[in-house]
């Protein structure tokens, strides 16, 4: 159930005493379902290493049995001089993947990665019998579930002072303009809208809370909002226009490739120049009018 957009409560001063500094976690350690989710970004990448794997091994097998030794004797020279490899041993004695993918404090284990790529390379290949498009979906839902767990993952501090911190930045709440929030499993998603020309690439736009801090949280970032009563949100006719606005520059590419036709010459090469530079000017519109 979503909740009201905001607080109810009457602009005023934002009061600093008497408040405790609040602080919460909602990481892959912390919540396993988020864990699994992470295994995303790694699935479609560790499905390929198998892949190009078991053709060595056939590939090998193959050069066996038709005498090619030399060929497998470089080969395996090759393999380890790879895993012989100091890095590569810790990683394998550790039981972990030494990554830096936005989880801090957290690392996917090998026999993790392994299982989550065994599965994702199964599902591509039963994708691949029916079509193409069929095997890029299994791919871009495994990366995009990979995504979510990166961008629910929130280690965040809110102190007297109403300054957020996160483990990517920080920001003061009183550049806050609108709190939303939902909840979804265990956890609370809190959207956060900042007032005009506060806003920035860095500052942090969703919040995962668990339920039992997410009441705290969310009276900290309704009292950022009221600190300030004369911040000046973007309106829901200027997100509008600038939404439209930018389709209609998306639009560009597909109304050339309806003029154009694949008979012209070099015709699909000025659809695709037309429609990389339409994605590139529309891509901050919409950014701004979702973000504001």
């Amino acid at each position: 159930m979503v909740r009201d957009q905001s607080p109810t409560t009457d602009p005023g001063p934002a009061p600093t005493d008497g408040r405790a500094v609040v602080s919460w976690a909602v990481t892959p350690e912390t919540h396993r379902w988020l864990g699994l989710l992470a295994y995303g970004l790694y699935a479609p990448l560790g499905a390929i290493a198998l892949a190009l794997a078991v053709g060595g091994v056939a590939l090998s097998l193959d050069a066996v049995r038709n005498g090619s030794i030399g060929l497998l004797l470089l080969l395996g020279v090759a393999v380890v001089m790879a895993l012989v490899r100091p890095p590569v041993l810790a990683a394998v004695r550790s039981d972990e993947v030494d990554t830096s993918s936005g989880y801090d404090g957290w690392q996917p284990s090998w026999r993790g990665v392994l299982a989550a790529s065994v599965l994702c390379g199964a599902a591509i290949l039963a994708a691949s019998l029916h079509s193409r498009p069929a095997m890029g979906a299994v791919v871009i839902g495994s990366f995009a579930a990979g995504l979510l767990a990166m961008t629910l993952s929130t280690e965040g501090t809110i102190d007297r002072d109403l300054r957020l911190e996160t483990q990517y930045t920080a920001v003061d709440l009183r550049t806050l303009s609108a709190v939303r929030s939902v909840d979804i499993g265990d956890v609370t998603i809190l959207q956060l809208s900042y007032a005009r020309g506060a806003d920035g690439f860095r500052n942090p736009r969703v919040l995962a809370v668990p339920h039992e801090r997410a009441a705290e949280v969310r009276d900290r970032l309704d009292a950022g909002v009221v600190a300030d009563p004369e911040a000046d949100p973007i309106g829901k006719a200027e997100r509008a226009v600038v939404t439209l606005f930018a389709l209609g520059v998306l639009a560009t590419g597909p109304g050339l490739a309806l003029l154009v036709g694949d008979a012209a010459e070099g015709g699909m090469l000025v659809v695709a120049y037309a429609g990389v530079f339409s994605l590139l000017f529309a891509a901050p519109m919409l950014w701004y009018a979702w973000n504001g």
